[in-house]
């Protein structure tokens, strides 16, 4: 083989190797991408099944003329305990609390809103959960768009079948996310809808675990 030959050749091989190992890097690349939008989208569905859950007690208990004004009254309560115990203008809040307080024991009367600091903390604290699984399944579902967007753009081109599980599973999570902060339907409607998100769901977790 001549020297010109050998240098060719050289450089040839030299370049597979480049491309295969930016085959490589491209791959662990994605895989890193896609557990983390996988990770992510695990958590919010258990986030979503966690609140769907508080939102179903709580209206089952105060029914459905007055689930919306109920949420609405809990997700505004102060964080700080002492500041929600000394606000006494919200007569609506007082007629909400009075619902919960009867079921819960919270309430000596049925004409009043919760009417001890021990149980008023009680009341409080589950607002708190409320407030907390409510701003989580927000944020994660907020976050979620430019992430799955990312990984298209990057690569889709190379390792669309592979998107495309993934992406299925974020349409799914997300619409359950979104009726998970916006309730609507019946008592009978709500549970069966949650019931075919779940289902769904889980189908499309197991197909989405390729890695």
């Amino acid at each position: 083989m001549t020297t010109c030959k050998k240098i060719i050749a050289f450089s040839l091989a030299v370049l597979l190797c480049f491309s295969l190992s930016a085959c490589g890097n491209n791959e662990e690349e994605f895989k890193t991408s896609y557990l983390a939008i996988y990770d992510d989208l695990q958590v919010l569905n258990t986030k979503c099944d966690e609140l769907t859950s508080m939102i179903y007690e709580i209206w089952d208990i105060v029914g459905t003329d007055n689930i919306m004004g109920t949420l609405t009254y809990m997700l505004k309560i102060s964080n700080d305990f002492e500041d929600y115990w000394d606000n006494e203008d919200d007569s609506m809040g007082e007629y909400y609390e009075c619902l919960l307080a009867k079921e819960y024991g919270w309430l000596n009367n049925s004409t009043y809103g919760i009417s001890f600091s021990a149980d008023a903390k009680e009341f409080h604290a589950m607002c708190m959960d409320l407030k907390t699984l409510f701003s989580e399944v927000k944020s994660l579902n907020e976050a979620l768009p430019d992430k799955v967007k990312s990984l298209y753009t990057e690569y889709n081109e190379d390792y669309g079948d592979k998107y495309d599980l993934i992406n299925e599973l974020y349409l799914e999570v997300s619409s359950y996310a979104e009726f998970s902060l916006n309730p609507s339907g019946s008592l009978m409607s709500y549970p069966t809808s949650k019931r075919e998100f779940q289902g769904n769901i889980s189908k499309l977790i197991k197909a989405a675990n390729i890695y």
